[in-house]
């Protein structure tokens, strides 16, 4: 009798976690699958008239990537590493019933952007953009504590050459001012450094959301 009733336990638990994990399997379909709305592509391209529709694409692409990290996350808080993805997602957020109807369905929920954490909370501000670090090079199969490149959203703002973007360098040495050095996440004495890490990592304003995972 104890054995029948543990093993149906033991069986009411795999059926659980196999519900659960097919539900955030489809979610994350869902998310890399997504074709965002052709209002929130316009508006975008009228606020970066400079990049060509090539580039446009190339940024929603990248904004899907958040989406996906963030709903691997599990509820921590994840940076937006992108100042042009993040431009994009704003653009999305002015289309209030398409933004909640994939909110919905990606995270099972309204998925909140929140503004940059202020200089204060520097120290948060650096575990969320080392969250994002570690997820997108998990993505793209790179080792985040021995990388040979950049993850591509980490990429996207060079890439593209966007005013006051982002810039991440993997090397430390002879580092500019105004990049971001992502081994210095991971170093204490540097995060600990504002000339090599800065306020808000790297002195720029790197939007976080919160609350990463869904339901």
């Amino acid at each position: 009798m104890i054995q029948e009733i543990v093993l149906g336990v033991v069986i009411l638990l795999f059926g659980i976690g196999f519900v659960y994990a097919q539900k955030h399997k489809k979610r994350r379909y869902f998310i890399q699958s997504y074709h965002f709305p052709k209002a929130v592509i316009t508006r975008f391209k009228e606020q970066s008239p400079h990049l060509t529709d090539v580039q446009v694409q190339d940024v929603f692409e990248r904004l899907k990537d958040y989406f996906y990290i963030c709903h691997k996350a599990n509820n921590r808080m994840v940076a937006m590493p992108s100042k042009v993805a993040d431009d994009a997602w704003h653009a999305f957020l002015l289309f209030t019933k398409e933004y909640e109807a994939f909110s919905k369905k990606a995270f099972g929920r309204l998925f909140h952007h929140i503004p940059s954490i202020s200089v204060d909370d520097s120290i948060k501000m650096q575990e969320a953009l080392k969250t994002a670090w570690m997820l997108s090079c998990e993505k793209e199969d790179i080792l985040y504590n021995a990388p040979d490149k950049l993850p591509r959203l980490f990429l996207l703002d060079k890439l593209l050459e966007i005013k006051d973007g982002n810039i991440y360098v993997i090397n430390c040495h002879n580092k500019q001012a105004d990049e971001i050095c992502v081994k210095a996440l991971f170093d204490p004495k540097r995060r600990s450094d504002k000339n090599s890490s800065g306020s808000s990592c790297g002195g720029r304003n790197v939007s976080c959301s919160s609350g990463c995972g869904g339901s």
